[in-house]
Parts: C-alpha cells; sequence; structure tokens
C-alpha cells in the first residue's frame, strides 16, 4: 500500500513508498478519470513515529555508494521528481541523514545528473572531494522539505501524503471516516485496463473498520486541500462490500473490487 509522498506511480515504493495524486482539487471531478499518479517518493525503510518523514521531511533518495575519483555518489531514486529534485545544475540544500542516525542535517547539494541505470542518479554534495570522502555518504538517506512541493506538480494534482489523513464526508456533511492508505493501479494484481486507484477509509462508526474506495470521480467528488477534505457519494452496499480483513501485515488487496454502476 501506498503510504506516502513524492512517487508518480507504482506500487507508497510504497513509499513504504510515498506517491504523488491526480486528482481535481476543491471541485468537482467531472467527467475526467481521476488517477493517482505515483510520485515516487516514499516512505523510507526506517519509517517509525521519529522518522523524519513524520517531522516535515520527505524522503527522495539513498545513496548507494561511491562512483568515480571526484567524490560524487550513486543515489537510488524515490521520487517521480528526481530529476528537479537531484539533477541540479546549480548548488541547493538538501538533507541528509547518515547510515545509523535519525534525523537528517542540512548538506548542499551541487550538481547532478542521471546514471545509466534506472532510478539511479550520479550527484555531488559539498565537502565531499574524494571516493573515499564519498564512502562515508553510503546508505545516507536524502530528504527534501514537506513544503518543496516539486514545481512540475500541476495546480490539480497532489502528493500522496496529502490525501492520507484527510477527512471524508458525504454528500450531507455526515463524517464517514479518515483516509489512512492508498492503493494505486499497479499495486492490484491482474488490474489490466479496468483497475482504479483505491482508497482505504477507516470509518468512524464502526471504529477501526476499514473499507476500500475506488478512487474515482463519481465517488471521489470533491477535494478540498483548506479544510483537508474529501467529499464522497458513497453508492449503496459499498462500505459494507469493500471492507478490508483485520490481519496484522495486510500485503495488499488480492483482487479488484466490482465496478460501481
Amino acid at each position: 500500500m501506498s503510504s506516502r509522498d513524492d512517487f508518480r506511480y507504482q506500487g507508497f515504493h510504497n513509499e513504504t513508498f510515498l506517491f504523488a495524486s491526480v486528482l481535481t482539487v476543491g471541485s468537482r471531478a467531472s467527467g475526467t478519470r481521476t488517477c493517482l499518479r505515483t510520485i515516487r517518493q516514499t516512505r523510507s525503510p526506517t519509517s517509525q513515529s521519529w522518522d523524519p518523514e513524520d517531522n516535515g521531511f520527505t524522503y527522495i533518495g539513498t545513496v548507494i555508494g561511491e562512483h568515480g575519483v571526484r567524490g560524487e555518489v550513486k543515489v537510488r531514486s524515490m521520487s517521480d521528481f528526481a530529476r528537479e529534485r537531484l539533477a541540479v545544475t546549480t548548488a541547493v540544500q538538501r538533507f541528509m541523514a547518515l547510515a545509523g542516525r535519525l534525523y537528517p542535517r542540512p548538506i548542499e547539494l551541487v550538481r547532478g545528473r542521471k546514471a545509466s541505470q534506472k532510478s539511479l542518479w550520479i550527484v555531488k554534495f559539498q565537502g565531499y572531494e574524494s571516493p573515499e570522502q564519498a564512502k562515508q555518504l553510503r546508505g545516507a538517506r536524502i530528504f527534501v522539505r514537506d513544503h518543496e512541493r516539486p514545481k512540475t506538480l500541476s495546480h490539480d494534482e497532489l502528493l500522496i501524503g496529502e490525501i492520507v489523513g484527510m477527512t471524508c464526508i458525504n454528500r450531507e456533511g455526515a463524517l464517514i471516516g479518515e483516509v489512512s492508505g492508498v492503493i494505486t493501479r499497479d499495486e492490484l494484481p491482474n488490474a489490466g485496463s479496468i483497475g482504479n486507484d483505491t482508497l482505504e477509509v477507516t470509518l468512524a462508526i464502526p471504529p477501526d473498520s476499514r473499507v476500500l474506495i475506488p478512487f474515482v470521480p463519481s465517488i471521489v467528488i470533491n477535494v478540498e486541500l483548506t479544510t483537508r477534505c474529501l467529499t464522497l457519494d458513497i453508492p449503496e452496499g459499498l462500505l459494507s462490500t469493500a471492507t478490508v480483513p483485520r490481519k496484522k501485515d495486510r500485503r495488499g488487496p488480492r483482487g479488484l473490487l466490482g465496478p460501481c454502476r
């Protein structure tokens, strides 16, 4: 299940990967198919209550090793905005948590470029001038501040991290529950051309029960960022048929929800 923020689309990379979602903000989603676009900025592997991602940071990648003789390193990107986040031509501030450290510290990213391998980028950080120095960064996690939204994100797009935690109400304003997760279409087995991105909603009544809600314009009819609220038009019977089994280590749904009519 996708749980977080800089992804454009694939399975909370889940950020345990975070994603970005394409949806109509603050208005009815009329006609066009609304989808969650994975913005690969996943939740980092060490996510806990003290994790930087719970304290104003967004995880964008991990240093996997040194590169060349000039102090450059290879970074595995966890963001669909890697070109904007890492391939810089002028120095910008990023944040880094060295391996074994919990909290990221400011660091200057001097330059970056795409590597030949998928999802890999070659970058250089200020103060690291040799392979020996660069080797010390292996395993370090790289972050940006949550408020540094990607410039290529359009006005009607959200990061998945912005959806999780939103309150859900019906047309009459009655409380339904809260978005507790996102399952992207790519995470669904045998989705083919009929799958939809799906919200996992923890219901207010009965407490702690969860349902899967297709993220389609006919159901998610309004999104308000300022109040962090989704307005849902729930088809009759959906809340009782799309319940999520209570399992400690649920890996994801085993099949698709039936089409809503």
